[in-house]
Parts: C-alpha cells; structure tokens; sequence
C-alpha cells in the first residue's frame, strides 16, 4: 500500500504535465517580446502553453466531433517605408510593393494569411488557422525577406497591423483583444516582479508576504475575468492558482468551483483542485473529483487529459484493476487517434507487465564495479574492470536500477542527491545499478571522473545493445525501478523526482523488510 505523502509527490508530478511547464520567470517582457514587434523568442513557451491548456482547436469540439476545426480572423493594417528605407534595384514599387504572410511553422510550413498592400500600404484578408496560439509574420518586397516577428491568432478575434519598413521588428503595433490582454499581463508581471525583488532584499516583512501573494493572485486573476478565453488569461490564471497553492486552498478551490464550467478552468482543477483534495480527503475523494470534471467538460482534449492522468495515478497508486477498467474506458472513448492509441499502448505495456508486484524483465549487462573504498580512490572515476550482472546478482536485498542520461543537466545536478542516499542506505542493504544510454567511453568516464562513482554502472554502449528499452518500456528519462530481494517491482518512477524514491526507501526501512 502506498503511502499518502508518496502518493501525493506522484500524483503532482504526473499532473504537472497539463499545466506547470512555466516557470514564472519566462514571463517577463523579453520572451513575451510580442508586443514590440521582438522575434519569437517567447514562441516555445506559448507551444508549452499550446500543450498545457489543449490549444488544439478541440476546446469547441463536441462529443461526437473530436476533429479540430478551421478557425478564422480578420487581419488588416497599414505597412508604410520610413525615411531610412532605401529599395533594392528591382524594387521599383511605392506603398503597394509590399507582402504580409502568418506562416505556421509546425510540421511543414503552411501559409494561413498572405496579402499585399495597396498604393497606400493596406492590406485587409482573413486568415485560416488550426489553432488558438502564437504564428510566423512575415513582411517580404519582391522575393525579399524584410521582417519576421510573431503573431497571436484566436477565433472571431480582429487583428490590425502598424508598422514601418525597414524598421518593423521592434516599432510595430498589434491592436487585438490578445495583444490587449498580453499587454496587460507583461506589465503587471513587470511590477510582480519588482514586489518579489524587494521581498527579497527584505524590503517587505514576513508575515505580510501571505497577503502580498493573496492580492497578486487577485490582479491575476483579473486577467482571466476580463480577457477570458486568451492566451494572456490562460498564463495568468496559472500563475494565480501557483500563488495559492498549498497556502490558501480555501480562496483556490472557491475559484476554481465559481468559474468550474469554464474549459480552461477545468483543466486547472484537474491538476490544481485534484491535488488539494488528495492531500485533505485521499485518492478516492481526488479520483471522484476529475470523475466530475470529465462528466461536467465538453472539450475532448479535457477529458482526455483528465483520463490519461487518472489512469497513471491510479497505476501509480497500485490500484491496478481500477487502472485496467480505466484503461479499457479510455479505449472505447478515444480510440482510433493516432496519439491517443500511442500513449495507451505505452500505458498498457506498464499496466500489464511492469505493475507493483511483477518481477522485473531480466537483464543482463557488463558493468564496472565502483572503485576500492580506500584511501582516494573512491573519487577517482569509474573503474576500468568490467563483470557480467543480471537481475540474479541483485537477489537478497532491494535495488534501485536506472536508466539515465549522463547529459541530462537535471541529472548531473540531482546526481550529489542519489549519491547521498545510497550512503544512507547501502548499509540498510539497498543496491543501487546505473545504466547510462551513452555509447561513448569518453562521456561515461568523464561524468564519474568529475563526481565520483559509488555503485556499478553498465558500460557505455550497453544499454543501446540490449533490449531493455522495449522489455522496460522506456519513454522518458530518467526511469528508476525500485524491486525486491525477490526481483519484483515496488516501483516504477518516471523523471527526476528524487524526494519520491527518498520516501519509498524509507517505508522499506521502517517496514523492516529490507533483507
């Protein structure tokens, strides 16, 4: 039976995947450069958001028409030539010799919008685009390319363009109810910050800061209650409910049941109010929580977020005849998508075959064996020598075996973490075997050279000639299996929460059954 705090950790993080992508520092005026005519240096993280918030079009999509649809908009403005643009030879013509196009650059290229200017630089058509989300503007004079920038598009919204040439990029103006409403958020996120940069320097005292957070959560808020259905709206009710969360439930919840036929504030309760609940009422109350959520949503891409993340906690929690029903439920519903058959095939593949309980797929590897505790050594790199391990080898106390990518920043940065742990527990009998997927010596050698290497790690190139990836099930990295001295799974972690695995080790230790 896993425990409630363990349970917790899992579930945040399996459902941090619908919305918490954004740390809030990318926010700031400089990747949000849209609104001065900045390039897409913000575009991934309005893609990030296109993810988050199912900006795939379906947010209007019915039960019985899961397809995406067209949406349109009206694109008009004046593009004039300033003092300082000097033509090409073969460009001959006055205001009129201008192009405007929003290209989408996702898959193949395609055009949504193109049109020229008139004798006095405007231009007026309408664009057709799959989404809701972030474009390529581009200006071109004959077959020159003259400015790219990014544009927001959403349905029935009206989009004017302002701007010169040759300085277009930075000086031009966007008239929309999206640009409107990200404009309001890059500033109040410009003052936001400054608050936060005086709390810091202790400008503002301690036990104020609660109130502080309250009232920004509040301006936040605002956002999403005047500018609804945006992109700036979607960004600043997240960042509304990251100010509440775990300090005052109370006003988050109240917000997220007040606007709870909202889609987009269904997709925050299923992470945010799931969350709140599982830590006060337990997984069962949590689990009847997104049961509503999905009842009450007529966006397809909601329920099937909501579906695949209840699935995956359930999965988690060791609750696998419940996995297996939702699974076949998820089946009937939203199968014959492409994407949606790819993930339940991976799901089903852990449901069915590495489930708490199951013995883990055997292995065998050439690892090197850590250095000799004496003296130095212990810190001088991975060691030369190398022997045949199997699951056979790790028999008779418990084990944690990776699958990690030594270039994984994350991982360097949380590898003094694992390294402390196992020598908290290597004495409690608990093994630990790392599997790196780099194929090269020199990589493999340079990562333990740098921080020291405490248990056997499988030789570079290993992994990539082993079948372990399709037998595992590996589709995320790190992947950390917890077994018994009998070989069979306690439990499969995906990413690089450590803290989870920390409580898993202990309930071993406090249950007394680490031999």
């Amino acid at each position: 039976m896993v425990d409630r705090n363990t349970l917790f950790n899992t579930c945040n993080r399996r459902l941090s995947g619908l919305l918490s992508g954004l740390p809030f520092g990318l926010l700031s005026g400089r990747p949000f450069g849209l609104l001065s005519g900045r390039p897409s240096g913000w575009l991934p993280v309005l893609l990030l958001l296109g993810l988050a918030f199912g900006l795939s079009g379906c947010g209007s999509c019915s039960r019985e028409d899961p397809q995406p649809t067209e949406d349109r908009t009206r694109i008009s403005g004046k593009i004039t030539l300033d003092e300082t643009f000097t033509p090409m030879p073969d460009d001959t013509l006055g205001l009129e010799g201008t192009r405007v196009l929003v290209v989408d650059l996702a898959g193949r290229p395609d055009t949504l919008f193109h049109a020229g200017t008139d004798t006095l630089g405007s231009f007026d058509g309408e664009a057709v685009f799959p989404r809701q989300g972030a474009y390529a503007l581009r200006l071109y004079r004959s077959e020159r390319r003259m400015a790219d920038t990014t544009l927001l598009l959403a349905a029935q919204d009206t989009v004017r363009i302002e701007g010169s040439l040759p300085r277009f990029s930075g000086f031009t103006r966007f008239h929309s109810d999206e640009s409107e409403a990200m404009r309001t958020l890059n500033r109040l996120e410009r003052q936001y910050n400054r608050i936060m940069q005086i709390a810091a320097a202790g400008g503002i005292a301690r036990d104020t800061i609660p109130h502080v957070l309250d009232n920004w959560s509040s301006i936040y808020w605002e956002v999403f209650e005047n500018w609804p259905g945006t992109i700036a709206s979607r960004v600043a009710t997240l960042e509304s409910m990251r100010m509440l969360e775990g300090r005052n439930d109370e006003l988050m919840m109240h917000r997220l049941r007040e606007y709870g036929d909202h889609e987009d504030i269904r997709q925050l309760a299923a992470r945010f109010g799931f969350i709140s609940i599982l830590q006060r009422e337990g997984l069962d109350a949590a689990i009847a929580w997104a049961d509503s959520l999905e009842a009450e949503s007529t966006a397809r891409e909601t329920r099937l977020r909501i579906s695949k993340n209840r699935i995956e906690v359930l999965y988690d929690s060791s609750r696998i005849d419940q996995a297996r029903a939702r699974i076949r439920d998820y089946e009937n519903r939203f199968g014959g998508d492409a994407e949606a058959d790819a993930w339940l095939s991976v799901i089903r593949y852990d449901v069915e075959q590495l489930s708490p309980g199951l013995p883990l797929p055997s292995f065998e590897l050439e690892v090197h064996d850590p250095p000799p505790e004496s003296g130095e050594e212990q810190l001088t790199g991975i060691h030369q020598g190398t022997r045949t391990m199997t699951l056979e080898d790790l028999r008779g106390g418990h084990a944690v075996i990776e699958v990690v990518s030594l270039a994984d920043r994350t991982y360097q940065a949380n590898y003094l973490q694992l390294y402390t742990l196992h020598l908290i527990y290597h004495q409690d009998n608990i093994e630990f075997l790392t599997i790196p997927v780099e194929r090269s010596p020199i990589a493999v050698r340079a990562f333990f050279e740098e921080r020291g290497q405490g248990w056997p790690v499988a030789k570079a190139g290993a992994y990539a000639e082993s079948d372990l990836e399709e037998r595992w099930n590996i589709y995320e990295m790190p992947v950390r299996f917890l077994i018994d001295s009998e070989g069979r799974i306690i439990r499969k972690f995906h990413g690089h929460n450590i803290n989870e695995l920390l409580v898993e080790l202990n309930n071993i230790i406090n249950d007394g059954d680490n031999s």
